[in-house]
């Protein structure tokens, strides 16, 4: 009597488990439309076959509109995707790391440190949140990047996101019954190919040597990811990608590059850049803070190159 009570609450359990799943999947909101298809971008390296991927490129915005992974495959060979998402705080990008070393085995991580740099609240944003966690599967990093990501009391939305998605029922469409999206590739590989164009006028790189604290939480987090790199034997290069900066701005950049010296990690600052890879400030931008898609091809062949040439590639 009692086998059969545990069997059928077993069944129970797994039914009711597959429904909770599914109507979670069908509510969530979905990112899927070019350029901004971030529901693409996780899923998409999920898809990944194992531990084919030589780069893995993470960040915010600053990450996906400037690398350029098929250019660099193009120029070199080297496989890479870019998991990144729009202002993704650093204990995400943190989290995703060890997420996406449960199934690729780089030799190489690159991070855009704009996060780092520009972010200096507790928690993040529900938007900086959803669009980095929605489509991330459901695993011990994810529950400890949610304990990271927001205060005690909203935890259980991100848990079990359908409690904040139960209202949508009134505006879903068809496409959002089309799950299909889960077991695609990302052709792009993570990047967003932004053709806008924004010029830039008389800007100049403030000339300061004044290093600003960052905040503690996004100093933990970066240790975290330089000792993540060192324990796995995979070489850590920060980057800046173009965003022309204000002085406060660069004064947090110094201190991460100070951080980078006395950890024996690689840094590049393409801010200081420009020239070098003949960016044209009136073609090249997307708006000031990003490049666009032909900004992005001039950073990815330096990038390219540079892995090339200092990495067993």
């Amino acid at each position: 009597m009692k086998n059969k009570f545990l069997m059928k609450s077993i069944i129970f359990f797994v039914i009711f488990s597959l429904i909770f799943v599914y109507s979670s999947n069908i509510l969530r909101s979905k990112q899927l439309s070019k350029p901004w298809d971030f529901s693409m971008t996780t899923s998409g390296f999920y898809n990944e076959k194992r531990n084919t991927l030589d780069v893995l490129a993470f960040g915010s915005s600053h990450a996906y509109a400037s690398i350029n992974p098929i250019e660099i495959w193009d120029k070199t060979g080297i496989q890479s995707y870019v998991l990144a998402t729009s202002n993704q705080p650093i204990w995400i990008t943190y989290y995703y790391m060890k997420e996406a070393l449960k199934f690729q085995k780089p030799k190489v991580m690159i991070l855009d440190v704009h996060m780092i740099v520009d972010y200096d609240k507790e928690y993040g944003t529900e938007a900086m949140n959803y669009t980095a966690l929605n489509e991330m599967k459901f695993s011990k990093n994810k529950v400890d990047a949610i304990r990271a990501s927001a205060p005690k009391k909203d935890r259980v939305y991100y848990y079990f996101d359908l409690f904040k998605y139960h209202s949508r029922w009134k505006n879903l469409s068809k496409d959002d019954f089309d799950l299909s999206y889960k077991n695609k590739k990302n052709k792009d590989k993570g990047m967003i190919f932004l053709d806008g164009t924004k010029p830039i006028k008389d800007y100049k790189y403030p000339n300061t040597k004044k290093a600003r604290l960052l905040p503690k939480k996004t100093e933990l987090y970066l240790n975290k990811i330089i000792k993540l790199a060192n324990e796995n034997n995979i070489k850590l290069l920060l980057i800046k990608a173009p965003n022309n900066p204000n002085q406060e701005y660069v004064e947090r950049l110094n201190t991460v590059e100070n951080i980078a010296k006395r950890s024996g990690v690689s840094f590049i600052n393409y801010n200081k850049m420009y020239r070098e890879l003949r960016l044209d400030e009136e073609k090249d931008f997307y708006d000031p803070r990003h490049l666009n898609y032909i900004g992005a091809k001039k950073l990815s062949n330096h990038l390219a190159k540079y892995l090339k040439e200092n990495y067993n590639l």
